[in-house]
């Protein structure tokens, strides 16, 4: 069975266009819908610190969606809506 974390960047990988592009953590959030928010938010925040993957916020805020906008993590102050896996 997998992790977690392989999970979530199994699923970035579906999601993604290309390699080390971004992705809406909404759209994260549907593909692993059985997992809880509140966990996927501490493996992401834990990703984030170990430099795996990248949050960011939308520079476009006007165009976010409810949906979007519920789906953010609240990081250093700011909500973040999309997430790339840091290319090493």
């Amino acid at each position: 069975m997998r992790t977690l974390p392989e999970r979530i960047l199994a699923a970035y990988a579906d999601l993604a266009s290309r390699p080390g592009g971004t992705i809406y953590l909404a759209a994260l959030r549907a593909r692993l819908n059985g997992v809880a928010a509140d966990e996927l938010d501490r493996a992401l925040v834990e990703m984030d610190d170990d430099r795996l993957i990248q949050m960011e916020t939308d520079p476009d805020q006007r165009g976010l969606t409810a949906e979007m906008r519920a789906a953010a993590v609240r990081l250093a102050g700011r909500d973040m809506h999309l997430l790339r896996v840091v290319q090493r």
